[in-house]
């Protein structure tokens, strides 16, 4: 029996909202958003490979629906995406 008077399940959500991942797809997955993680991504990778960057272990904190970590992947790095 769990005497803690505080239910995790009623304190914390661990769902999404329908309306919130409708609006994700479509906001973060349009070609807008997409071009501009691509150009994020090329400049970074231009300031690496000055500096005689190899493979890289990335950490993609709040990775969303995941375009810069498959950027990432797709360049031959090891990508671990968190969403929070």
């Amino acid at each position: 029996m769990n005497n803690n008077p505080i239910d995790i399940q009623d304190t914390f959500d661990h769902g999404a909202h329908k309306e919130f991942v409708e609006y994700y797809a479509e906001k973060s997955l349009s070609d807008v958003s997409i071009n501009r993680m691509k150009g994020t991504f090329d400049c970074i990778g231009r300031r690496l490979k000055d500096r005689g960057h190899q493979k890289l272990s990335v950490a993609d904190i709040g990775c969303g629906a995941g375009v810069m970590s498959t950027l990432w992947a797709q360049a031959g790095h090891d990508v671990h995406g968190l969403g929070v």
